[in-house]
């Protein structure tokens, strides 16, 4: 989940867009939403789509603006900046799952393998246990190691070769959902089977690449309803969108990326002062936003062990229970923030700036 992005408009370019602050912080809302209220809010789960679109986006968006600045995009760099922002907090919250564990003693070491791993989406989710949410995040590891790749070498000859990929990988990840309905596989797989959930990762993709010739064709005057509609569109998903439609009607989850998609595009091109534009930017939004990663984290451990004390049909435990989930949650968030997350990004800056000036002193030399 990268942060710190340039969009074009209006001919300039601003180096921050607080809006995709806004759109993480409705990301992790919908998840919140869904685990707080049991599933009964179905549509909640599709907030982890919306991650998707955004970290496509991002990252493509950054490999671009690497190789306009500098001509290349540094391999090593990316993969670097990777580790230090996903890894400090995945490795606190592994430990916290295991301090709260009630799975089976013997499912932890294969459970935390999995996790720091990357491939927990591939285990079953009675198995994870409080750390059954990860299998989204180990879709976009496995999606960050593969797309650099792909996108330095489709791109030697300019974007239009990335641009197809993305879309045939698009195409396949829904042709996949329908075989796998097709063969009678449970529809909880094409939820979480990586092949079958790119669709999301590579719309953002998509989107970035085709970004700058969008911008040049989009009327003006469509971009305020068109952001309205989706924004509607998606809100309603959460009280009327049913997970088992989902899973079970192939293209639904690219229709609701397609949407996301729409958004991200849309929103910051909005104006200044339009009511949209400013929810997504307002202060409690990006503040929430830029803390995504670790809400998403924290929350699920914390969510997982406090089913102990849930009393069914007892609303009082119930509104108890889930302020104190969520007050944990954000409070734990916070901290990792502020004693994790932000020192390892100061030191991920420390070493980039390193690496720059070592790069200056060679060319210089030479």
């Amino acid at each position: 989940m990268a942060r710190g992005h340039e969009v074009t408009q209006g001919g300039g370019k601003r180096d921050y867009l607080p809006e995709l602050d806004g759109l993480r912080a409705l990301s992790v809302g919908f998840v919140l939403l869904f685990h707080a209220s049991y599933g009964r809010l179905q549509g909640g789960f599709l907030g982890v789509d919306i991650f998707f679109v955004i970290s496509g986006y991002l990252i493509t968006r950054l490999m671009m603006l690497e190789h306009q600045a500098t001509g290349r995009i540094d391999l090593r760099e990316f993969y670097l900046r990777r580790v230090f922002r996903i890894i400090p907090p995945l490795l606190a919250c592994l430990i916290l799952a295991m301090l709260l564990w009630t799975g089976a003693p013997s499912d932890r070491l294969p459970v935390a393998v999995a996790v720091m791993a990357f491939f927990a989406n591939f285990l079953p989710a009675e198995m994870l246990g409080s750390l059954g949410h990860t299998w989204s995040l180990a879709i976009e590891e496995q999606f960050y190691v593969v797309w650099p790749i792909v996108f330095i070498l489709a791109s030697k000859r300019g974007l239009r070769p990335a641009a197809i990929i993305a879309t045939l990988v698009i195409a396949s990840a829904i042709a996949i959902r329908f075989a796998m309905l097709a063969a009678g596989y449970p529809p909880v797989l094409l939820y979480t089977f990586t092949p079958a959930r790119t669709d999301g990762l590579m719309l953002g993709c998509l989107l970035a690449i085709s970004e700058t010739a969008l911008s040049a064709r989009a009327p003006q005057r469509l971009l305020r309803p068109l952001a309205w509609a989706c924004f509607v569109a998606i809100v309603m998903t959460l009280f009327v969108g049913s997970r088992d439609f989902m899973q079970e009607v192939a293209p639904s989850f690219t229709l609701f990326a397609l949407l996301a998609a729409i958004l991200i595009f849309t929103i910051p091109r909005l104006a200044d002062g339009d009511p949209l534009r400013r929810a997504f930017a307002n202060p409690i939004a990006r503040y929430v936003g830029r803390r995504s990663y670790g809400l998403y984290l924290y929350h699920y451990p914390i969510f997982h062990a406090a089913e102990a004390y849930r009393q069914p049909g007892n609303l009082t435990n119930y509104l108890l229970v889930v302020a104190i989930e969520v007050s944990l949650s954000l409070i734990v968030t916070e901290l990792s923030w502020r004693f994790v997350e932000q020192p390892m990004l100061r030191v991920k800056k420390r070493y980039s700036w390193r690496r720059m000036q070592t790069a200056a002193s060679a060319s210089s030399a030479t």
